[in-house]
């Protein structure tokens, strides 16, 4: 009995793979440190790699379409919303450590601060570009 109990706890608590291509969403407890990405909003594609996926921190070059990708920055993935910007009125609904196809994303730009965060147009695509790997490495 308490080896299938065990049992049961060692495979509900492991990290699943997360495999290549397109993914309608993306939960930051489902990646590990190294896994590159794109993510493609309305106006912009952002390129990069999760540095600490528990607080959604990456490494990451964002372009506008038809322009070369800038330098790479530190980021926060804070999570998908959905709502009125704030200060607008109104209400946002926010998924913290998650990303999904036809929300906007909320970022952290260089730090958590407030004066700092923004918030994207609405995202198109989300591409996982490979498995992570110490060899593995986009932006550093």
């Amino acid at each position: 009995m308490t080896f299938s109990l065990g049992l049961v706890l060692s495979v509900a608590m492991a990290v699943p793979p997360v495999s290549e291509g397109p993914v309608v969403s993306l939960s930051h407890n489902l990646v590990r440190p190294g896994q590159r990405f794109e993510i493609a909003t309305l106006d912009r594609v952002m390129r990069g790699e999760f540095v600490d996926p528990a607080t959604g921190e990456c490494l990451a070059a964002t372009k506008s379409f038809g322009q070369q990708f800038g330098q790479p920055q530190r980021l926060w993935l804070l999570g998908a919303t959905q709502g009125n910007q704030p200060g607008a009125g109104g209400l946002q609904l926010t998924f913290m450590h998650q990303i999904r196809v036809g929300m906007k994303m909320e970022l952290g730009l260089g730090d958590l601060s407030r004066e700092h965060r923004v918030v994207t147009q609405p995202v198109r695509s989300i591409t996982l570009l490979g498995s992570p790997s110490s060899q593995q490495t986009v932006l550093r």
